[in-house]
């Protein structure tokens, strides 16, 4: 008989996914995404430390990873001092928490031969922590969190560490920036997901009722699409805040990025909040015009006639390094029902959009779906540069024949 292994960290988890899937339309606005972010921060209770970690003892007796610092660790808070977190008392680590602290305290790709002896010999492991800790008198941010561990048992848990130049922006105050541009306040939320390690959420560029545009679609618009906007952030520096414009085609609940520059922002975790906000608002004129540049491709791709789908999809994935697997359930989606039924270049898009929702996770999701937008993008522009021949060929043609003449 096997006994099960204890896991040595707490790994990432899940904690939400709500929004918009194929025929049902979530009533989901910004405030409901906030209102959820305001009740998980309550229950994860986050407290930030600044300490160095020579004061972080760790052990790894029996196999899991506890920190606890050597003396109570304070703040000042309003002219009194405070106590973050008493000597002594234990500290989990998650996965990402414990990877982070051991590149600051461990010798560069240590880590990985640095678990195994965790496994062999737990208390040398022990001593071989304390010596290298020693070296680290250097202040560093230390994030923590109350993580639920088992049924019911909740106990705090170090998420991430980070150099003291770390901008601390939380899911929340990204969400509540959004809200506080007036022309933003009111926008649906087509979907949204949460981890512990990262937030995505896609939401309408437009001020439109997401069950009004449905009711379009039943009056014949089926190939009706909107404005999105992607915002992506994590609190543990697992992803920059990372904002992309593009579209949300309503009927397959399928989402294609813009391919401009302009329609991408990206920043780091640095300098302050405040100029974070205000990137933002820099961004938004650019993000809304490569969404609009995305929509006007898909309808052309409409026009584009595509004689055999599935060998376009085959060679154009052969083409620019798409797996096997990633082909065939594209060739698969083209029986999706809600994939645009007429043989085009908009179907071929539809059916590598539609596979991007069999990835195994939200970024392999992203990942695909940028690749389905690279397809119209490169689909567009030929057929727009084949029909620019043709009107040269033709008026060539006239040419030579009036000179004959």
């Amino acid at each position: 008989m096997t006994t099960k292994r204890t896991r040595m960290t707490l790994p990432e988890t899940h904690l939400c996914r709500q929004g918009s899937a194929k025929g049902a339309f979530s009533p989901l606005k910004l405030k409901d995404v906030a209102d959820y972010l305001r009740r998980v921060e309550k229950l994860q209770a986050p407290i930030d430390l600044e300490e160095p970690l020579r004061d972080l003892v760790v052990t790894f007796d029996t196999g899991v990873m506890v920190g606890t610092w050597k003396r109570d660790i304070t703040k000042v808070v309003e002219g009194k001092r405070e106590v973050l977190w008493k000597a002594g008392h234990p500290l989990r680590f998650t996965t990402h928490g414990a990877g982070q602290i051991a590149q600051k305290v461990l010798p560069s790709r240590f880590w990985p031969g640095f678990k195994q002896l965790v496994r062999i010999n737990p208390k040398r492991a022990n001593g071989v922590w304390s010596d290298f800790a020693a070296l680290c008198g250097k202040r560093v941010l230390v994030r923590t969190a109350r993580r639920k561990v088992g049924a019911g048992s909740v106990v705090r848990a170090i998420r991430s560490c980070h150099s003291l130049k770390y901008a601390v922006y939380s899911n929340l105050a990204l969400v509540e920036d959004f809200m506080q541009h007036s022309h933003l306040q009111g926008l649906p939320v087509v979907s949204w997901s949460l981890s512990t390690a990262t937030m995505h959420v896609k939401f309408s560029a437009v001020d439109e009722d997401l069950l009004g545009m449905a009711k379009l679609m039943n009056s014949g618009l089926e190939n009706q699409c909107i404005a999105t906007v992607d915002a992506w952030n994590s609190e543990t520096a697992k992803k920059s805040v990372v904002l992309v414009g593009g579209v949300y085609r309503l009927v397959s609940a399928t989402g294609l990025p813009a391919w401009s520059d302009r329609a991408y922002a990206r920043w780091e975790h640095r300098g302050t909040t405040a100029k974070l906000s205000q990137k933002i608002t820099q961004a938004w004129q650019g993000i809304q015009q490569g969404a609009a540049e995305v929509q006007d491709a898909y309808d052309e791709a409409l026009d584009i006639k595509i004689p055999d789908c599935k060998k376009y999809l085959q060679k154009w994935l052969e083409e620019n390094d798409g797996s096997e697997v990633l082909a065939r359930q594209a060739i698969e989606c083209l029986k999706d029902p809600t994939a645009t039924p007429a043989s085009t270049l908009a179907r071929c898009v539809d059916a590598l959009a539609l596979a991007a929702q069999k990835g195994t996770s939200l970024s392999r999701q992203f990942e695909i779906e940028k690749m389905a937008s690279t397809m119209l993008r490169d689909g567009v522009a030929k057929a727009e540069a084949e029909a620019r021949m043709d009107e040269v060929m033709a008026a060539t043609t006239i040419a030579f024949g009036q000179a004959s003449g």
